[in-house]
């Protein structure tokens, strides 16, 4: 099976529709929830595009509901076609232009200093909740020097009792907190 990202398949449906003609079902695995995308019914955003996207194709999409980690792993094994809300990796096909943006933040201390975030990186010690950064790229990943913790109340304490740097989490969690 061809490793494909959601993104892909729009844009070769979207713009190509000779280019899917022989495909006549895809495997989509997906997290049961995905905040804002996928509610615990399975409603929501990101299938309604995937029923709106392969209907229009006539392509059958076999949904299994899986943890996000393990829904990345069965497309790399070639055992589902598609998944989502992957950053980009040299591992899956991607599209030039991303449905999904999200913003990464680091959390520091009020008054720290942060020149460049490249080199306060490189010189910073700082903590995510566990899995957090298994999906960024390698030349991201290497830049981060840190630990994993079960929570992100974990994490904040870390920050305020000093034993880390910087918290790296998203955008909307770390406004949450």
């Amino acid at each position: 099976m061809a490793k494909l990202n959601v993104l892909v398949c729009l844009m070769l449906i979207l713009w190509g529709r000779g280019a899917l003609a022989k495909i006549t079902s895809v495997k989509w695995v997906t997290p049961n929830t995905w905040s804002t995308f996928i509610n615990e019914r399975g409603e929501g955003l990101y299938p309604d595009l995937m029923k709106a996207v392969f209907s229009d194709a006539s392509v059958t999409v076999q949904k299994e509901t899986q943890p996000w980690k393990r829904s990345l792993q069965e497309v790399l094994r070639g055992k589902a076609d598609i998944t989502g809300g992957q950053a980009y990796s040299e591992d899956f096909y991607n599209s030039e232009f991303p449905l999904l943006v999200d913003w990464e933040y680091l959390l520091v201390r009020h008054a720290t200093a942060v020149d460049s975030v490249e080199k306060f990186l490189k010189k910073s010690s700082g903590v995510w909740v566990r899995g957090y950064r298994d999906g960024y790229p390698a030349p991201k990943k290497n830049l981060l020097s840190g630990v994993e913790v079960k929570s992100r109340q974990q994490a904040v304490l870390m920050l305020e009792t000093r034993r880390v740097d910087y918290v790296l989490d998203n955008r909307k969690q770390i406004e949450q907190q």
